[in-house]
């Protein structure tokens, strides 16, 4: 992890902003006192000096900078866990001063996404921290696509003081060190992080004085707008008897039913992003990723057999790699295959051979899907990036010419008359059926079936290859 370093004495903030100090609760603040009869702030921690032009606050106690608007130091977005909170009352002889306490705490997040800021000139972070109990502290840094990067105090041998107020300045630097992605001109949350270190936890802890700085004059400068896509992905022109869909946002295939896009166990964000440049498609949208699931599980796994390669197309603000894992759950195997991205803010067509999965996994079982992870938490390229993602779906080169009548016969043409076909039907498009005895080449030519099936297909058993035929 980085140290934090102390650079000169000073502190700051931008003056257009209105004060958003957040009420005393008597309430939280009683509570505090409840839990613990541990050692608690009685003096404060010193006021800031710096002039406001040179200061971005999220909180003083003293009020002395306007701070972004809605910033909230008791919110729960990164699953925050305390065992109480509240604004800490420290009384002094003519007035009574607020800090924000944290019984118990964990970890938890601070946010400001109603007002992202651009802190992109400011050189440090500054926050004051006391605690009677606990030894680490690490502060997270998040911007408005997801990007985050996290720094630990590790001055005096890692080892945070306690029961004395302890003024940390933290270059931002660092943070960018952390997470070379992250977007310095889009913030919109920090985190308090006690458990992710090797310390005592959970722990006690009083925040004061937070706000980022420069040593010069800041001029506000509004966020600056997020790259997102303006253009739908290419339509896909593939046959639709020789792809097994499970997104496409033109519609041009039937997708496979009974998708999870984003499994609970997921470790980071995915939504649905309508591209607002006409006819407005909806994709996929992963910001920040560490890693999402995507879940199809029996009835609805699916069956790859006989076809050759994985298509999706991607649209990335800032990666340069993205890892799919194919996951069969009997056995439970799920090789991982990192695929480099050429070019970032365009669409990008990816098309990934099953055979790749394969010779990562040779257990892995391409008939019996029923997981996908979308990953960018490895590899050597840039992490943590956000992507946008259209046509995912299962293709094959060969296919056997087939057709469909209603009634229902369905006809074929073999591609070759020396391999052996399987007429098979499905009810889900996904778990086939044999119907009827296997044939060489073009000796059956039609078969009726009586009673219908929403699928059809015909697999040559020679190649593996089949052509999926939706009953009209």
């Amino acid at each position: 992890m980085n140290a934090i370093t102390f650079p000169p004495a000073g502190r700051s903030r931008l003056a257009q902003w209105a004060p958003a100090v957040a009420p005393f609760s008597a309430a939280c603040a009683l509570l505090l006192g409840a839990v613990s009869a541990l050692a608690q702030p009685t003096t404060i921690a010193g006021d800031p000096t710096l002039p406001q032009s040179r200061v971005v606050s999220l909180f003083t106690s003293a009020g002395l900078y306007s701070d972004v608007p809605g910033a909230n130091f008791y919110e729960t977005w990164w699953s925050g866990q305390w065992t109480s909170y509240g604004d800490y009352p420290i009384n002094l002889p003519a007035t009574t001063r607020f800090v924000k306490g944290y019984q118990g705490l964990l970890f938890t997040g601070v946010g400001f996404e109603g007002s992202p800021t651009n802190v992109a000139g400011c050189a440090y972070l500054h926050v004051d921290v006391y605690t009677p109990n606990g030894d680490h502290f690490a502060v997270r840094m998040v911007d408005t696509v997801g990007h985050s990067g996290d720094v630990t105090y590790t001055a005096a041998g890692g080892v945070i003081a306690p029961n004395t107020w302890v003024h940390l300045d933290i270059p931002m630097n660092q943070f960018v060190a952390a997470a070379p992605s992250l977007n310095l001109h889009n913030i919109q949350q920090l985190g308090w992080i006690i458990n992710g270190t090797a310390g005592v936890t959970p722990a006690d802890y009083y925040i004061d004085n937070v706000y980022f700085y420069s040593s010069t004059n800041l001029v506000f400068t509004a966020p600056l707008p997020t790259p997102t896509p303006t253009n739908n992905a290419p339509t896909p022109t593939r046959p639709a008897g020789s792809v097994l869909s499970m997104y496409n946002s033109s519609q041009t295939y039937a997708d496979q039913g009974g998708i999870n896009w984003h499994a609970s166990w997921s470790g980071s964000a995915e939504s649905n992003f309508v591209i607002t440049n006409p006819p407005g498609s909806t994709v996929k949208y992963m910001p920040g990723l560490s890693y999402v699931g995507v879940e199809f599980y029996d009835p609805n796994q699916i069956d790859t057999t006989g076809f050759t390669a994985m298509h999706f197309d991607v649209w990335t603000l800032d990666a340069n790699q993205i890892a799919v894992e194919l996951v069969s759950l009997n056995p439970t195997i799920g090789p991982q295959i990192y695929v480099p991205i050429g070019a970032t803010q365009s669409w990008v067509g990816i098309d990934i051979p099953l055979s790749q999965f394969s010779a990562a996994n040779p257990a892995l079982v391409l008939s019996n899907l029923q997981q996908l992870l979308w990953i960018d938490n490895g590899g050597s390229g840039l992490q943590n990036g956000t992507f946008y993602i259209d046509n995912v779906y299962f293709w094959t080169t060969n296919s056997v010419a087939a057709s469909i009548a209603q009634g229902t016969q369905v006809s074929w043409t073999a591609a070759s008359g020396a391999d052996t076909y399987q007429p098979q039907k499905s009810a889900n498009g996904s778990v086939w059926s044999n119907w009827g005895s296997a044939i060489v080449g073009n000796a059956l030519a039609t078969k009726f079936d009586s009673i219908k099936a929403p699928f059809y297909r015909v697999l040559d058993v020679s190649s593996s290859v089949a052509n999926v035929l939706p009953d009209p």
